[in-house]
């Protein structure tokens, strides 16, 4: 009995990851990795601040227990405290260091990371609500990423104004921004739903998109709007990878305003949707400032709640709809009162 025992520990401890991976949607692995991602970058960070040549990668923390053998509370402690240096909103530095935390547990489980220090790393807490709050207040820049506490807001004019020059110049990247400005601004899509887009989600004869949304499970289609039937047109003429499985949005050269053969990930869609607002002459524009700008303008235009809460795939119970409605209403007002 002992050595079965023994054994089946032995089977356990060696598939702890893939037994875990294998419970898990793709869209929760894929917010881990990106949690990896970061942790990645910050080892290397590290090693390099201390004068030594390291570099980490995602995929050794992701499949690999033995990749953790040398994590330590202070560590993990650090890293969270990166985050916050880096802008991370609170919450999302939380659910980060969430990840960090679970795979260091299953490393334990594993046998690769020490017990003791398994145990200092669960015990490590992310700020409370008000300790949280005080951190904020001493923070240039308090939140990163596709939220912030207050949106940026985005003029129609100057959106119109964009959507001209980039028909105007027309390069390779321009084609790809009017499709992502379509996507952003007008079907007020997520980032990461945009980044799992690709050609197959696209239906040009029935002029309809077609995409998975994470935050509900539900997969949403969509009739084209004009603006983005005509950008993906133009956008197809350039396009450098297959259309069967290739992703929609694809990154571009960095010296040259051409497509490379690679999709933009989840980091450079931010980024770009960040560039696009400069170009509009707006800082600190984030992709979902165009998801608020699109519901902005669907509430001022009197669209009903059910088809603002089916359009950005709010649920039912969600409250989004009617905020929109009513900043509406108040914006209506004053502009009757102006006149």
């Amino acid at each position: 009995m002992a050595a079965l025992g023994w054994g089946a520990t032995q089977s356990a401890q060696a598939n702890a990851f893939t037994r875990y991976q294998r419970g898990k949607s793709q869209n929760t692995l894929k917010t881990q990795y990106r949690a990896l991602q970061l942790w990645a970058q910050f080892l290397t960070l590290s090693a390099e601040n201390q004068g030594r040549a390291a570099t980490f990668s995602a995929e050794q923390f992701y499949s690999n227990p033995e990749g953790w053998g040398n994590t330590t509370w202070g560590l993990v402690a650090a890293f969270y405290d990166w985050l916050l240096a880096q802008g991370f909103a609170l919450t999302t530095a939380a659910h980060r260091l969430a990840h960090i935390k679970q795979y260091a547990r299953l490393a334990a489980q594993a046998g690769a990371l020490d017990r003791l220090e398994a145990q200092m790393i669960q015990g490590f807490s992310p700020y409370a609500m008000q300790e949280g709050r005080n951190v904020d207040a001493k923070r240039k820049q308090t939140r990163i990423g596709h939220k912030k506490a207050q949106p940026t807001v985005i003029p129609a004019y100057a959106l119109q104004q964009l959507r001209s020059k980039l028909r105007a110049r027309d390069t390779e990247r321009d084609r790809r921004d009017r499709v992502l400005l379509g996507l952003l601004a007008d079907h007020g899509l997520r980032v990461g739903e945009i980044a799992a887009l690709t050609w197959t989600n696209v239906d040009m004869a029935a002029r309809e998109i077609a995409f998975f949304r994470p935050k509900t499970g539900v997969t949403t289609r969509q009739r084209l709007t004009r603006g983005l039937y005509d950008a993906l047109i133009a956008y197809a003429d350039v396009y450098p990878l297959a259309k069967t499985d290739g992703a929609l949005i694809v990154a571009s050269e960095s010296c040259r305003p051409v497509l490379a053969r690679r999709g933009l990930t989840y980091a450079g869609l931010q980024t770009r949707a960040q560039r696009l607002g400069q170009l509009m002459g707006i800082d600190n524009v984030s992709a979902h400032d165009f998801r608020h700008h699109a519901a902005t303008e669907m509430a001022r235009h009197g669209r009903p709640m059910t088809e603002l809460r089916d359009w950005f795939g709010w649920t039912q119970e969600s409250t989004m709809p009617m905020r929109y409605i009513a900043a509406a209403e108040v914006i209506t007002r004053g502009d009757l009162e102006v006149a």
